[in-house]
């Protein structure tokens, strides 16, 4: 299994972007048009084979906007995965059989936690927060 895309939620694109590739040295590749049916806009950046994406609301009322006010502020969205066999990593995460899209919001909450957890102690490096 491997990261395909990490992305970030902001109420306001453009800075954390700017901020992002000013630290990082990294530029945006594209800005994809096609979100603005989620009532959103993004900058999707290349880091190695990876993507980093951020998003920002535009519209009222949008999925990105309430997980926003829920968190209270800006922060991790979504991790996007790749695996030759999802049946297989699901058991390695203790899931059902149930397709991820058909799951309960308590049941994708523990999948993700147990997601995380998986990627933390098998494939990610250790991390080591920057300081300015």
């Amino acid at each position: 299994m491997r990261i395909r895309q990490l992305v970030l939620v902001s109420e306001k694109r453009d800075p954390v972007v700017s901020d992002l590739c000013n630290l990082f040295r990294i530029e945006v590749a594209f800005y994809d048009p096609g979100i603005i049916h989620f009532g959103l806009e993004n900058a999707v950046i290349p880091v190695g084979d990876t993507f980093l994406e951020v998003v920002s609301p535009v519209q009222e009322n949008t999925t990105a906007g309430r997980f926003l006010e829920r968190r209270r502020g800006n922060g991790g969205y979504m991790v996007i995965v790749q695996t030759d066999d999802l049946k297989e990593r699901k058991k390695e995460c203790n899931l059902k059989e149930s397709t991820l899209f058909g799951m309960q919001t308590e049941k994708k909450r523990e999948f993700m936690l147990k997601l995380f957890t998986y990627i933390q102690e098998t494939l990610a490096e250790p991390y080591y927060p920057l300081t300015r």
